[in-house]
């Protein structure tokens, strides 16, 4: 306290609260700092690549051959066409056929129910003998079907266009990871090393923060009968 004083109260949770918290925190800081630094090297790993020239597209490629990976599969293919900026064939390009093949269906689906509307229901159940509203509404639903599975393969065309994936691909890539993630986790990690050092020195030289108290023992040989002591 200011006074000098140190009560039970104060004495009891510096001892079983405060410094337990503050040694975990600083182990916890410790830590940080090393999971900061392997973050670090792993990030300027990825970033430095092989040479000729180095770079984190070419890290990424030996990843995939290491892992087994076939070159001719899909992920490979794809990695490498955003890579070479778009410049080698769509993984994706087979897929276009099927927007084709939906929407022809969609268009056969309109034309039956055209028809169906122009002759009616009641016509074609006279005629064949069988209840047609049931395959009318099935060609409905077909038709709703395909057309919310067209919406959906459109847009995974667009999602996967080189027009939407390429900038994003150059930014991670070449971008932050490889510029300010590096400055920012080399200025974090000296941070985090400089909070464990000092409180690591806090908790190491604790006795020295607290007020020096000079204990002497004395002996009949060293009392001075003209002196006053209680």
């Amino acid at each position: 306290t200011l006074s000098g004083k140190n009560p039970p109260a104060l004495k009891f949770m510096n001892m079983f609260f405060i410094l337990p918290a503050f040694v975990i925190l600083i182990i916890g800081s410790w830590f940080m700092t090393s999971f900061i630094a392997t973050a670090a090297i792993s990030n300027a790993d990825i970033c430095v690549g092989e040479a000729d020239p180095g770079s984190p597209e070419h890290t990424v490629t030996n990843i995939l051959r290491e892992m087994g990976i076939e070159e001719d599969g899909m992920i490979f293919t794809t990695f490498l066409y955003y890579r070479n900026g778009c410049a080698a064939t769509d993984p994706i390009g087979h897929f276009y056929q099927y927007e084709d093949h939906i929407q022809s269906g969609i268009e056969s689906a309109n034309k039956f129910l055209d028809q169906t509307d122009e002759i009616g229901t009641h016509a074609i159940t006279e005629k064949c003998g069988r209840d047609a509203i049931q395959i009318v509404e099935g060609i409905g639903v077909v038709k709703d079907n395909l057309g919310i599975l067209l919406n959906a393969l459109r847009s995974t065309f667009e999602v996967a266009s080189c027009a939407r994936i390429s900038p994003l691909f150059r930014q991670i890539f070449q971008g932050a990871p490889c510029s300010t993630s590096v400055e920012g986790l080399t200025m974090i990690f000296w941070v985090m090393l400089s909070i464990s050092v000092i409180g690591m020195l806090m908790i190491l030289i604790r006795a020295a923060l607290f007020p020096c108290k000079e204990v002497c023992i004395w002996t009949e040989d060293f009392i001075d009968e003209n002196d006053e002591w209680e």
